[in-house]
């Protein structure tokens, strides 16, 4: 990679020197897997995915695109016992929420989901437990962070949560 001094600035002028610059040099290829660990880390892949105009997939891609493993975002970031809010990581499974819960003397109901050892992240988009769902964080495909806003159920005019809950597949 070569570097612009009337700047100082690296000049990225290929994918493969925007993931090395992102991630440290050859920690993933073109043609790899990512597995993220932190949202960041996913903002920045399809940052640099958007910049040269090449595909993201799941886990799994072809030499000319980039993959991405969510399952080391797994974690329960904040449960708020009072109100029942939790907030997780998508690479979370619904048991391990449900586990988590549980010591708390809470649950997501009966029926809520329908495969305990799925995580969030397929489930939500799935439609499973859309219901329980309050407020909704993504990665655009762009690398840019959403948030949909806490706030009463309906009381807020269109309800952006579900952009993203029970799409599937459709929304990158």
């Amino acid at each position: 990679m070569d570097t612009d001094y009337t700047i100082n600035q690296p000049v990225i002028g290929t994918l493969q020197d925007a993931l090395n610059l992102a991630f440290g040099k050859n920690r993933i290829q073109v043609g790899g897997c990512l597995n993220a660990q932190s949202v960041a880390e996913v903002c920045s892949l399809l940052e640099a995915a958007h910049r040269f105009n090449v595909r993201v997939h799941m886990k799994s891609c072809s030499k000319d695109s980039l993959a991405i493993d969510l399952s080391g975002l797994n974690k329960l970031r904040d449960m708020d016992t009072i109100s029942q809010l939790v907030t997780a990581e998508s690479g979370m499974s619904v048991g391990e929420l449900e586990s988590a819960l549980a010591d708390e003397g809470l649950s997501l109901g009966p029926s809520a989901f329908a495969d305990p050892g799925e995580t969030l992240g397929r489930a939500l988009a799935r439609g499973d437990g859309a219901a329980l769902v309050a407020s909704v964080g993504a990665v655009l495909a762009d690398g840019t962070l959403f948030h949909t806003p806490l706030a009463p159920r309906r009381a807020t005019g269109p309800n952006p949560d579900a952009l993203l809950v029970g799409t599937g597949r459709r929304v990158a």
